[in-house]
């Protein structure tokens, strides 16, 4: 179970535009006493470079999905990295109850059981970019659809 310094823990998000671009402020949130759990979007790391994220502060641990999973193993990969989210919390929580649940490269949930029993369910999207397009719409309902599953999930 998480025990939380006085009831109060920070939970905060970051959109790093790349891993190396947002990595500076990135530590700088992880050497904040008063944040337990960091939400992360667009960090841009290939499917085999996922572990730069849990070796970026020794009191972190995490997990996370990049969306190019995909293409690195069935495509030549040609353009520049992309999206990619995921979690990171305090080691201290490493005992406690936590999972996750992802899919589709844009979206992750982390369910963590907290000393009063309760399940905090925290869900980090990283929405496509407007295009007044059909896949567009596609990607915002898919996106949609798996908030509304992860949350229904937590209150069966």
């Amino acid at each position: 179970m998480a025990v939380i310094m006085d009831n109060c823990m920070k939970i905060v998000t970051y959109n790093l535009h790349g891993f190396n671009n947002g990595r500076s402020c990135f530590v700088d949130l992880c050497n904040d006493p008063s944040v337990g759990i960091i939400a992360l979007q667009e960090h841009w790391l290939s499917p085999d470079r996922l572990h730069l994220l849990n070796e970026v502060h020794p009191d972190f641990s995490g997990c996370c999905i990049s969306p190019m999973s995909y293409k690195w193993v069935n495509e030549i990969f040609r353009d520049r990295p992309y999206g990619g989210v995921g979690f990171l919390w305090r080691t201290k929580f490493s005992g406690t109850s936590i999972s996750f649940k992802a899919c589709s490269g844009r979206i992750i949930a982390l369910l963590l059981e907290l000393d009063s029993g309760s399940i905090l369910n925290i869900v980090s999207v990283y929405f496509p970019c407007y295009v007044k397009s059909c896949e567009y719409k596609a990607a915002l309902a898919e996106c949609l659809s798996d908030i509304k599953r992860f949350c229904q999930t937590v209150m069966m």
